[in-house]
């Protein structure tokens, strides 16, 4: 965990999103839905898709953030063609 966290910190998109996925579920961690949504977003932001994706369906269901289906819609997509590259 510690590695992940590091890794997150210094900016590795993946584990951005790894990081996001273990404070969503709370796996090793406190559960805060806030938090893992940030670190959804930084992984989005950086072109990773499986970021991009957890970050629309946190908009799509209002997990942690308010629900919003235009982002929900746009991230979608974000991940669709960040999955081509």
């Amino acid at each position: 965990m510690n590695k992940l966290v590091k890794w997150a910190h210094a900016g590795d998109p993946t584990a951005e999103n790894a990081l996001g996925v273990h404070y969503f579920y709370g796996r090793g961690i406190p559960k805060n839905q806030q938090k893992a949504d940030i670190w959804f977003r930084k992984s989005a932001e950086s072109g990773n898709a499986n970021g991009a994706f957890h970050l629309a369906f946190a908009y799509n269901f209002g997990e942690g953030v308010p629900t919003n289906t235009h982002k929900a819609v746009y991230w979608w997509q974000q991940s669709a063609k960040d999955r081509k590259k």
